[in-house]
């Protein structure tokens, strides 16, 4: 059996100013009221939206942020399992970790 694999990074929720790609999107909600989708993109592609209904900017900002740097973070553990002494491997992780979080 073939195991599937994710879609190829990279994955970005962001485009190079910051903003948002294709910026919110918001749907009508019936027990929330409006709810909040920031889309994650791979190779033009939308592959995930990140929902919130309490309409948590930060919150949205940093799970979106999270999700787009799933990618880079599997990589860098795999790397940092195959050459745990190799101090290259610890930056590299070190380097996925600030990808991942909202400055």
């Amino acid at each position: 059996m073939t195991a599937i694999q994710h879609t190829p990074g990279p994955w970005t929720a962001r485009e190079a100013n910051g903003r948002f790609i294709d910026t919110e999107w918001t749907a009508d909600n019936p027990e929330h009221g409006l709810t909040q989708f920031a889309p994650i993109h791979a190779n033009g592609v939308v592959i995930a939206l990140v929902v919130r209904t309490d309409w948590n900017d930060a919150q949205l900002e940093a799970d979106a942020q999270l999700l787009a740097a799933a990618p880079k973070l599997l990589a860098a553990l795999r790397e940092l399992q195959a050459n745990p002494n190799d101090p290259r491997a610890h930056r590299t992780a070190l380097d996925a970790m600030k990808l991942a979080t909202v400055a």
